[in-house]
């Protein structure tokens, strides 16, 4: 019958006879959606630290510090190119640590490449960026997409994605690669708006890993966000 404010107060845990098992005073630390904050070791010291991983039942594990606040700008934005484009990551506070992915996975101290020359990107690429620190949550990821309609035309079914139960990934290579309808076909592409989602594979397919349709996923999308 209580819930505890996100933006941190005052927290103690008592025993029946009022004597203190634990407190955390002031306050606790602003939380995030979806992130676990408690006791762990940081190496051989015990403190209060983030946690991404739930283990309940289980020790904590991988105990962070906080959070980077800091922010990657991305020179060049996300959209439909049709030579190779040069990249550069940089952030307002100077030269900070920047990991990147281009797989479309998280950036952070532990996954991703170290940015120390600008990016040349020729095919279809998420690159999504961070600022790193040791022991620490990359809290802004920078995110752009860059689509090469070239690629499109020959796309297959990219790898981890599940069969589909209706439809294919793949364009109809009667059209994609005829003479007669291709600049039709690329064109057409130009023209219609596009946006790019990028999320885990099984938040867009389903739990269960199996394609069922995009207006059932929106519905399921729809009630979740209702109880965000």
């Amino acid at each position: 019958n209580f819930k505890l404010n996100r933006g941190g107060e005052a927290l103690g845990l008592f025993r029946a006879d009022a004597s203190v098992v634990d407190q955390i005073l002031p306050e606790f630390p602003a939380q995030e959606t979806d992130v676990s904050y408690g006791l762990g070791m940081f190496g051989d010291t015990v403190g209060r630290g983030y946690m991404l991983e739930p283990t309940p039942g289980e020790p904590n594990q991988q105990i962070y510090e906080g959070y980077v606040e800091e922010r990657v700008q991305i020179s060049l934005g996300g959209g439909i190119y049709d030579e190779p484009v040069e990249v550069r990551l940089e952030t307002a506070a100077g030269d900070l640590p920047i990991h990147y992915t281009t797989d479309g996975s998280l950036p952070s101290f532990t996954n991703g490449q170290l940015y120390t020359e600008p990016l040349t990107i020729d095919s279809i690429t998420t690159l999504r960026a961070g600022v790193v620190r040791p022991n620490f949550i990359t809290q802004h990821v920078s995110t752009s997409t860059y689509i090469f309609l070239d690629d499109v035309l020959t796309q297959g079914q990219p790898e981890g994605y599940p069969d589909l139960n209706s439809g294919d990934y793949d364009m109809d290579p009667d059209i994609a690669v005829s003479q007669q309808y291709r600049e039709r076909l690329l064109q057409g592409l130009r023209d219609i708006p596009t946006m790019s989602v990028v999320l885990p594979v099984d938040s867009l397919m389903g739990p269960d890993g199996v394609y069922t349709n995009s207006l059932q996923r929106a519905a399921e999308w729809e009630r979740a966000a209702s109880f965000e």
